[in-house]
């Protein structure tokens, strides 16, 4: 006699919520994207972050964020803001992103009057 086969109703996965980026001017050109969603790792920092993106998307991207000779080890001409808030260079290294945050990276434009 053949097994029935039975089925239990499928237990929805949990979404576990990840960081959320956007890109901006020439760092969108160096990522080919306008943004992405990325799994988010406790004990992730801004600083921590651009790393990571750096060995992601490679030297083009490394050339936008990163400066080593630079407080905070992130280019001057760099804007980097979780929800809405301006993080500063020298914060990049203690400030934590969290689960849901976004964060959106801006070069520098040129510009004003």
């Amino acid at each position: 006699m053949a097994a029935e086969l039975t089925s239990s109703p499928a237990t929805p996965a949990k979404s576990v919520p990840g960081i959320h980026l956007k890109f901006f001017g020439s760092i969108r050109v160096a990522a080919q994207k306008i943004g992405e969603e990325r799994e988010h790792i406790p004990g992730t920092t801004v600083y921590s972050l651009m790393q990571a993106l750096s060995v992601a998307f490679g030297q083009s991207m490394r050339d936008e964020l990163l400066d080593e000779n630079a407080p905070g080890g992130l280019r001057e001409d760099l804007m980097v803001t979780v929800n809405e808030a301006i993080i500063s260079k020298k914060d990049a290294g203690i400030t934590m992103i969290g689960a849901g945050d976004v964060v959106s990276l801006f070069p520098m434009f040129p510009g004003g009057g």
